[in-house]
């Protein structure tokens, strides 16, 4: 009988016996295997941290990590890479020469350090990039937010750090990896980290005060959506996305307010069926469908 996926149902045979205690052993039983299976891949990139204060002036708010989601067609014994994005570091505040925000794990650009007198915030690091590869072909990239501008730096933080996906002010080059933040030359904050993405998001510019995030990349998939991350307003911190994916609720890929944190990605393999055809990640069921998280790095092995 013919399978929807492209597989065949093998001979199934179960033969049972039973034992003088009246067990049942199972003594064949062939389970059904497919030779490649549709599956559905959420991947949400990290939210970008806030910039550090001045005194009571706030630092700005990180960008949020875009959202990529489509199908993929995964064959038997096909190994796929799995990275999460992190989200970028808050900044320190009120002090001469004080550090920007780390940037986030996979691509976020540092932030830039505080000018050294006599004290202001430092620069938001920005979120990093999610993304899935099956051996050297990447499937999709999620970027990351933009890191939010020191405070007291009076050309950037009154501009808004924008999310994942978005590039008005340009890129990094193709390296993944968003742009180090400028340490302010005088008294002012520093400047915030690009997001990091498939091209990775140019870094705080020290005349326009603008930003990039990270970029995204959907090719791999089939009938991709691609959502780029909410922007910061001020001193608060980009809004999580809520893509439309069966399985999903959460609030990855936040922008942290001024001196927080954003919140790390997502990646999230979903297919019909409550029979587990794939290891790696933390696997559940719900509503006779399949899910495997992942919050942290690893792999999806399609075991048929």
């Amino acid at each position: 009988m013919p399978r929807p996926n492209g597989g065949v149902v093998g001979p199934q045979k179960t033969g049972f016996s039973t034992t003088p205690t009246g067990i049942i052993t199972i003594t064949d039983l062939q389970l059904t295997k497919v030779s490649t299976y549709v599956i559905s891949i959420l991947l949400i990139g990290g939210g970008g941290g806030g910039g550090g204060n001045d005194g009571g002036v706030p630092g700005g708010g990180g960008g949020g990590g875009a959202a990529v989601y489509g199908d993929y067609t995964v064959t038997a014994g096909e190994i796929l890479s799995i990275y999460v994005g992190g989200g970028g570091g808050g900044a320190a505040s009120d002090g001469g020469g004080v550090p920007g925000g780390s940037g986030g794990t996979n691509g976020g650009g540092p932030g830039g350090a505080a000018g050294g007198t006599p004290s202001s915030g430092g620069g938001g690091g920005g979120g990093g990039w999610s993304g899935v590869v099956s051996g050297a072909a990447y499937i999709a990239v999620a970027g990351g937010g933009s890191g939010g501008g020191g405070s007291n730096e009076g050309i950037a933080n009154d501009v808004n750090a924008v999310g994942g996906g978005v590039q008005n002010n340009g890129a990094n080059g193709t390296s993944f990896t968003g742009g180090t933040g400028d340490q302010f030359g005088g008294d002012g904050g520093g400047f915030a980290g690009g997001g990091g993405g498939y091209y990775g998001g140019a870094k705080q510019n020290t005349s326009t005060g603008a930003m990039s995030g990270g970029g995204n990349y959907s090719a791999g998939l089939t009938s991709p959506t691609t959502t780029n991350g909410n922007s910061a307003s001020g001193a608060t911190g980009a809004s999580a996305l809520s893509p439309v994916f069966t399985g999903y609720s959460g609030t990855n890929g936040k922008g942290g307010n001024n001196t927080q944190a954003g919140t790390g990605g997502i990646v999230l393999i979903r297919y019909a069926g409550a029979v587990q055809r794939g290891n790696g990640g933390t696997y559940s069921t719900a509503g006779g469908v399949s899910y495997h998280t992942y919050s942290t790095a690893g792999s999806f092995t399609f075991t048929a």
